[in-house]
């Protein structure tokens, strides 16, 4: 999958090899957005491989985009860190197909 690829990409590029526990600022939040980015997709690359048919696939994402808007719009939204996770996630969920 091409865009968990550059998800990892890009998170090894924002900690620039630094522990990510020791990532302050906006290096955290840059950090948290693509962990989500690169946990939403490994989720959806595992719901694709235990579906049986492409049109799976659709539903698979559509409940995981549903799944991730609930956990963002019901946060908190004071912990700017988990925000910058679920937006990444969820943004990284609704570019593939």
């Amino acid at each position: 999958m091409v865009a968990l690829a550059h998800a990892l990409d890009a998170l090894q590029g924002v900690a620039a090899d630094d522990s990510l526990c020791t990532l302050q600022g906006e290096r955290v939040h840059a950090a948290k957005y693509w962990e989500g980015h690169v946990v939403a997709l490994k989720a959806l690359q595992r719901a694709r491989h235990n579906g049986s048919a492409p049109a799976g696939h659709d539903a698979a994402r559509e409940e995981l985009i549903a799944q991730w808007s609930e956990q963002l719009h019901s946060h908190d939204r004071s912990d700017q860190k988990w925000k910058s996770y679920l937006t990444g996630g969820l943004e990284a969920l609704k570019s593939v197909s």
